[in-house]
Parts: structure tokens; C-alpha cells; sequence
């Protein structure tokens, strides 16, 4: 481009070239920056766009309003109502040949944005997720197999999606110790680190006969096994902290999420005293303590955002308590634990597996607490259970939420200060999934699906699993072929 000859002291002016000058620069000036508006506006259009559910959803999937987390948090999210409330089936898997009286475990289920991941014996099945209906076929599937069954797995993914599991091995005596800890990429079913627990391999079962269990929190993996506990960093498997030779006080085992809490014993097993402390995933150090004081047999972990623990105590009798500590470890709040009515089952939500943040019937919210009972039997019209909702700020219950008869209601996960939950189907109506609003009671339908073939209202016997538009029902043990071991639905 040319602008005319340059400026001479001897043909014009310095003020006219001056003057010229600062025209041309001007120009330029306001043409990159409208440039760089332009661009920034670009820029900020697509950052916005990438990080909304649109964007993130290759399956067209809207409306969870996830809040703004790190790769490495652990996955929350706040789901509403879909658009279209006729539900369909996405995804089933039957189990397929057995040998003879062969028991095959499902230790963990898991959904990301594209993939269902179910852990199964020695693997873990990654199988694709797409808006073809029909049976599931193997185009898309991944897996990764251990090479030894898998002993321990968290329920808790980051929002990334991976997360850790831990793999049978073998002590210094030759005898199977549930000893490897390894990080998992679930969308990519990649092994992304593999290491042996420290000081695990000569502890067997532990001292206590604890068996080993794993979770997540702050892209931290951490596992206890009974003697000894040690974190890792999640990305990487470096090992950030062990204690392999504790003194009186050993981690019994931790609860994950937004935050790690440890359930730690102190004494011998006939006197042993428990409490629980909420500690930095990276250091191990505590930030508090809470301990509940004499008589208290079992712990376990409900939430540890808010923090809602199950105890029992035994106090004459066996006493079963629910209590709601504040941000401090102080508590706030109790609720009756009735274990003849309620349904919940802590600590093995998986027969022979153990993890101390593993309940189940059971849901915390950012407010209330909702509980479901147990399945009854009974002539007439009468609901087969109920879900109760009690407030955390006072202990109290209050709005019910009926099942049908012979067709029980069961909570998935919390949603914000409300619960979702699944009411089973039966032939001549669909199965629901329901929001449930603890102030108003209402029961707001999410979709209808007819599910005449599923009962799953045992606690310790299926998998629920929330993410996206998409529920999961899955397993957790079975011995027939003929059985599903997976169930996925999603909004039509």
C-alpha cells in the first residue's frame, strides 16, 4: 500500500508531515483494534459456548447446569427437567455364559459424557454411548483388563472422568492381598498409573481383618488397608503421603468428594474408639476433628458435602443415629436412624467389598436429608415404601414421598436442595424418575419409562447412577446369565 512519496523537510512542513503522521497511525490504530475486539468477542463467544452443556454434549444431551470446576474435582452437577418427558432404553447388557455356580462381581459403574464404564471381575468395559437405539453391540467398546480381579473401586469420577481402582496382588507370603492402587482415564480406558501400596503386601487383611477400599477428592487418590494408608496424585500416581506404621490410631478408611474425610480407629478392636476428621487430600493433615465419644461401634460416612455421618452406638441396646456436622466438625443437627424402617446400608454396597462412604437408600442435598424405607408387602392399595425428607439446619423430618403399591420408590442422588429418585415400573404403568422438592413435597417427573423387568429395590444390589439426561441401572453381583447387569435410559 502506498501513501504518496515521503515527507521532505524540503517540500512541506514538520507540521503537515506531523500532522500526516499521526493520521496514518490513527487509522492503524483503530483498525487493529476494532480487529482485536473483533477476535476478543470471537474468543470469548467460543470459550462460552465450549463450556456450556451444548458444546460438551456430542449426544445433544441440555439442561445440567454444571457448576464452573477444575479437571481434577470431583464430578457435581445440578440436572433439570428435560424437554421431552417420554424416556427409552440407550443401552442393555446381559451377562452372558457362566461356568457353574460361578458369582461374577460389579464393584463400580460409572457414566461419563460419551461412555458407560462397568467394572467386572479383572475389567473394566467402557462401552460408547450414542442415540442408536437397540441392543448394545461391541463397536466403541474398550477393555481394559488388570490381569486380577478388582477389589476396591469409588463411585466418585473426576469431572475429566477418571477416577481409581484397587486390584488384587499378592503378599511377601504368597497369599492375595488386595494391594494395587491404579488410576484409571474411563473415557479412554487408559491405565494411566500403576502402583503397589506400601507396606499392604505384609499386612494381608490388615491388623482389624479391614479389608482395603479406595476414593477420590481434589485429583487425589487415597486407600487405607487396615494397618496403613497413602495418597496419590491422581494425574500422575505420585505418591504424596504414606503412614505404613501407625501408632494406636490406624485410617479405617476415607470418604471422598469435595472433600476427604477419614474414619480413624484408636486402641484395640474391643475397645476402640472412633473418629472422624476431615483432612487435606495432598498433605494428610487434619483440619478437624470430631469424635462422637464412648460406646460407638460403626461409622460411616453419608456425605462429606454437608458432612452427614451414620453411627451406632451401643448404649443398653444398639442405637442407630444420623448427625450433620458444620463446616468446623461441630455438630449441627441428629436424625433417628430406625433401621426397622429405614433401608439404609452403609459400608458394603457391594457384597464382600468395603468403603466407609458407601451408603445406600440414602441421599444429602445442599439442605435436607432423604431417606427410603424399606420395601413392604401388604394387601391393597397401600404404597410399598416411602421417602422421607428431613432438614439438616434441625434434625426434623418432614415431607413424605409415597411409592405405589408394589412398585417402590428408591433415591439416585442429590440435585442442588432437591433429590432425584426412581419409582420402579410395572406392566400396566412406566417406571418415573422424579425430582423431589423437600419444601413444596411435589413430585416432578424427569421422564417415563416402562420397566415392567426391573425390581431393583435392594440396597445392596444395584448401582444408580445420574449424569446428563441419563440414568444407569446397574447390578452389582448376579449368578445367572440371563440376567442384565446394566440398564441405560435417557430422555427420548
Amino acid at each position: 500500500m502506498s501513501f504518496g512519496p515521503p515527507a521532505s523537510l524540503y517540500t512541506q512542513s514538520r507540521r503537515e508531515a506531523a500532522d500526516k503522521d499521526r493520521r496514518r497511525r490513527a487509522l492503524c490504530l483503530i483498525t487493529v483494534g476494532g480487529l482485536c475486539l473483533t477476535l476478543l468477542a470471537a474468543c470469548l463467544g467460543g470459550w462460552l459456548w465450549l463450556s456450556s452443556p451444548a458444546a460438551s454434549d456430542p449426544v445433544g444431551l441440555h439442561g445440567d447446569l454444571r457448576p464452573r470446576q477444575l479437571p481434577g474435582d470431583v464430578r457435581e452437577e445440578v440436572a433439570t427437567r428435560p424437554r421431552n418427558q417420554g424416556g427409552t432404553e440407550l443401552l442393555s447388557l446381559l451377562e452372558g455364559p457362566l461356568k457353574k455356580n460361578e458369582m461374577v462381581d460389579y464393584p463400580g459403574l460409572w457414566l461419563t459424557d460419551t461412555r458407560l464404564v462397568e467394572a467386572r471381575g479383572t475389567v473394566l468395559e467402557g462401552w460408547k454411548l450414542t442415540r442408536k437405539r437397540g441392543p448394545a453391540k461391541e463397536k466403541g467398546l474398550y477393555k481394559l483388563d488388570f490381569g486380577a480381579s478388582i477389589c476396591s473401586a469409588t463411585q466418585h469420577l473426576t469431572v475429566d472422568g477418571r477416577t481409581a481402582v484397587l486390584v488384587m496382588t499378592r503378599d511377601r507370603n504368597g497369599d492375595p492381598v488386595c494391594g494395587r492402587i491404579i488410576g484409571v482415564d474411563l473415557n479412554k480406558g487408559k491405565k494411566l498409573w500403576d502402583e503397589k501400596l506400601p507396606g499392604a503386601l505384609s499386612a494381608g487383611g490388615g491388623r482389624y481383618g479391614n479389608p482395603s477400599s479406595v476414593t477420590i477428592s481434589q485429583d487425589t487418590a487415597v486407600a487405607a488397608w487396615g494397618i496403613g494408608s497413602a495418597s496419590y496424585d491422581l494425574r500422575s500416581g505420585k505418591r504424596l503421603w504414606a503412614d505404613t506404621q501407625p501408632s494406636e490410631c490406624t485410617d479405617q478408611g476415607f470418604a471422598g468428594g469435595r472433600r476427604m474425610l477419614a474414619v480413624v480407629g484408636c486402641g484395640e478392636i474391643d475397645r476402640m474408639k472412633l473418629k472422624v476428621e476431615e483432612i487435606d487430600p495432598r498433605t494428610g493433615k487434619p483440619k478437624w476433628t470430631y469424635a462422637p465419644g464412648e460406646g460407638l461401634k460403626q461409622v460411616h460416612v453419608v456425605s462429606t458435602a454437608p458432612v452427614v455421618l451414620s453411627v451406632l452406638k451401643e448404649a443398653g441396646e444398639y442405637e442407630s443415629l444420623l448427625i450433620h456436622l458444620d463446616d468446623a466438625g461441630k455438630v449441627r443437627s441428629t436424625m433417628p436412624g430406625d433401621q426397622e424402617w429405614n433401608a439404609i446400608t452403609c459400608g458394603k454396597q457391594v457384597p464382600d467389598y468395603f468403603a466407609v462412604d458407601q451408603c445406600s437408600s440414602v441421599v444429602v442435598s445442599e439442605t435436607h436429608l432423604f431417606i427410603a424405607s424399606k420395601k413392604r408387602i401388604e394387601l391393597g392399595d397401600a404404597p410399598s415404601n416411602e421417602v422421607i425428607a428431613y432438614d439438616l439446619a434441625t434434625g426434623k423430618s418432614g415431607k413424605k414421598f409415597d411409592g405405589r403399591d408394589l412398585a417402590p420408590i428408591q433415591v439416585v442422588q442429590a440435585n442442588g436442595s432437591k433429590a432425584l429418585a426412581y419409582q420402579t415400573g410395572m406392566v400396566s404403568e412406566p417406571g418415573v424418575l422424579f425430582e423431589l422438592d423437600p419444601v413444596t413435597g411435589k413430585k416432578t417427573p424427569f421422564y417415563y419409562i416402562q420397566t415392567e423387568d426391573w425390581d431393583f429395590f435392594e440396597p445392596d444390589g444395584t448401582h444408580l447412577v445420574y449424569h446428563r439426561g441419563r440414568l444407569a441401572i446397574g447390578a452389582t453381583q448376579t449368578d445367572d446369565e440371563d440376567d442384565p447387569s446394566v440398564w441405560v435410559i435417557e430422555p427420548q
